[in-house]
């Protein structure tokens, strides 16, 4: 949601706030920010191009769909510890082939195809780990799952540079 309410802000509210807690393995965070001008607000929808509003057609994940596509994920999710992503990096191909994984789904990884993982049942979290593996950040993500440039996705924005990151760098793979 904080995506959605990032979004309705201008390019650079004011933070009126600002709380982080780290109570065990996951932290807790707080932030109150306010618009004082208008400036970099998005546009009313009736002045938007009705054709920008349309979200593409995909699949919906049912539980079939997980249990179907669990392989795929695990190994998605597995870029988390480091014996995988160390391989991964340093034998993408053969850590691909020793995966188990359908051709299909190596093909996608292999070639970064967000589109077409998302479209085999891959989860988005599992794109951001890979993403973050390759030093990619998360609008690069975002465009390649429904076919957009970075340029493009950039200008749809209240802010056209990224704010956050799982990557560093905003070169494609």
């Amino acid at each position: 949601m904080w995506l959605i309410m990032r979004g309705a802000l201008a390019a650079r509210p004011e933070v009126l706030s600002r709380d982080y807690y780290l109570p065990s393995m996951t932290g807790i965070s707080t932030l109150l920010l306010e618009n004082r001008s208008r400036t970099g607000m998005l546009r009313p929808v009736s002045e938007l191009d009705r054709a920008t509003l349309e979200l593409p057609q995909r699949q919906s994940f049912t539980l079939g769909l997980s249990v179907e596509r669990y392989d795929l994920n695990r190994f998605l999710q597995q870029m988390v510890v480091p014996e995988h992503r160390t391989a991964f990096l340093a034998d993408e191909a053969g850590a691909l082939a020793g995966s188990g994984l359908d051709p299909i789904d190596q093909a996608l990884i292999s070639s970064c195809d967000r589109s077409g993982l998302i479209e085999r049942g891959a989860i988005f979290f599992g794109l951001e780990k890979l993403a973050a593996v390759l030093g990619l950040p998360n609008a690069v993500v975002y465009v390649g799952m429904h076919g957009e440039t970075l340029e493009k996705f950039r200008a749809s924005r209240n802010a056209p540079e990224p704010l956050d990151s799982v990557g560093s760098t905003l070169g494609e793979k």
